[in-house]
């Protein structure tokens, strides 16, 4: 035998145990990937990957173990480098792109993918369903808001209100075990809001003390608790609520923050208003909190989180919503996902614990001008002589700050009206709805007024003049 016909016999002998071991490779991919073993498929395709470049079957897989492990930056990648010959390719590409922020890409990517099916596949009714939530997310993102972020932490889920430093003016947040149920009371512990898990879903009820006791939970109004509606928050204001849901009809996709305003009048709620990006996502956004007297907030979001943990984020809330004009939409892109952002310092040094010994700031302290009667002016709620007049007094107080902030709110939503053409129709809709709830305060504060000064005229021995 020649030494080139061995030289042959080897090179031979080494290809095929080449093929041989790509084949035995190719078939244990096949394998895990069938099982849904995507971990283990993962690697061997990456392998199989290396000694061949060129095969879109091999790179699709390989994405496909990318996305089914959450590696879905790098599923992206590879999805776009396996080309058109797998329609599913289209079909992962239009939800990865979701969660990308690249609504467009997406759009495109679910009707590329619908026109591949037969006129009669079910499917249709999905593909559209995620084109409509595309285009959602795409108007949201161009109306994205400024937002000045004073600090932001990873922090697990069931633990997640640690990371909360209300002052004691501000109320109280408590929970469950594992955090799933959301309680918060007031600043002077007369009234509460809280979640309750019922019937495989999530509600919100109120409840308000007693002499000794609660009242018995009343659920909020069909229009809030929808489906896995949960934690609640209240401005102290009393009227001004935020909460999260999962089954708002303008939702961005998992639980979504947003805001709403109680009628005492009506014993009603203004009609629920999702609070836009960048504080919502396509992720789970939820339990927004407001501490007033030093003017931080919080939300909480398992955004590019693994499983089991959020970051909550702190904030400096704004009077005004002002929106980011750019044309950049790259810029806008990493806005809307918090990846840009203002940063800021809050009003006072955190933390505020809850063991701060500070006392609220008593309403003998607000500088007061109210008359009694033609010759008696009160300056102070401690010169009430009728208990129920000074507690009407207090609630007559909250009253006009409601009168002040929903005020402002209509400010904002009139200049809104003026400036965007396009959102005239829902803005109209806004402005009509606050402006009856204010019409409604007013007359209530006129009303509560009244009884103070007959209440108070006759712990004082004085009949007021007609």
């Amino acid at each position: 035998m020649t030494h080139a016909f061995r030289s042959i016999l080897v090179i031979s002998f080494i290809f095929t145990a080449v093929c041989c071991l790509q084949a035995q490779s190719a078939s244990e991919a096949d394998n895990l990937f069938n099982n849904r073993q995507y971990t283990e498929a993962l690697e061997v395709y990456k392998q199989l990957l290396q000694k061949t470049p060129s095969s879109a079957l091999y790179r699709y897989r390989y994405a496909r173990c990318l996305y089914e492990t959450g590696q879905w930056d790098e599923s992206i990648t590879q999805f776009e480098k396996a080309g058109e010959r797998y329609a599913l390719r289209n079909f992962y590409l239009g939800e990865l792109y979701i969660y990308a922020y690249r609504f467009q890409e997406s759009i495109d990517a679910y009707n590329k993918y619908k026109a591949k099916l037969d006129k009669d596949d079910p499917r249709h009714a999905l593909i559209e369903q995620n084109i409509q939530k595309a285009m959602t997310l795409d108007n949201y993102m161009q109306r994205t808001a400024e937002i000045i972020i004073v600090d932001s932490i990873i922090i697990d889920k069931d633990k997640f209100l640690d990371a909360y430093k209300l002052s004691i003016q501000a109320g109280k947040l408590s929970a469950n075990s594992n955090a799933t149920q959301i309680t918060y009371t007031n600043q002077r512990n007369d009234r509460k809001h809280f979640s309750i898990f019922e019937d495989s879903t999530y509600s919100i009820m109120s409840s308000q003390k007693l002499l000794d006791s609660w009242s018995k939970p009343t659920p909020l109004p069909k229009n809030i608790n929808t489906h896995n509606t949960n934690y609640p928050f209240v401005m102290s204001d009393g009227i001004t609520m935020y909460y999260a849901t999962d089954g708002g009809n303008d939702g961005m996709g998992g639980y979504d923050i947003y805001i709403t305003r109680y009628n005492s009048a009506t014993d009603s709620y203004l009609n629920p208003e999702n609070v836009g990006m960048p504080v919502n996502s396509p992720y789970n956004d939820y339990m927004l909190a407001i501490d007033e007297v030093n003017n931080i907030g919080w939300f909480a979001t398992d955004r590019r989180q693994p499983e089991g943990k959020v970051i909550v984020y702190s904030f400096i809330p704004q009077t005004e919503k002002k929106y980011i004009k750019t044309n950049n939409q790259e810029y806008l892109r990493k806005a809307a996902q918090l990846l840009i952002h203002k940063t800021g310092t809050p009003k006072t040094t955190l933390p505020v614990t809850r063991k701060d010994t500070s006392k609220p700031k008593p309403q003998t302290e607000r500088k007061l001008n109210f008359p009694i009667n033609a010759t008696t002016v009160y300056h102070s709620i401690d010169e009430f002589k009728s208990e129920q007049a000074k507690q009407l007094f207090t609630r007559y107080l909250t009253l006009q700050d409601s009168i002040t902030t929903t005020q402002q709110t209509l400010n904002q939503l009139r200049k809104e009206f003026t400036q965007d053409k396009e959102q005239q129709s829902p803005s109209a809709q806004k402005i009509l709805q606050l402006e009856k709830l204010t019409l409604n305060i007013r007359q209530q504060t006129k009303k509560t007024e009244l009884q103070i000064r007959q209440l108070e005229n006759q712990a004082i021995g004085n009949t007021p003049q007609p």
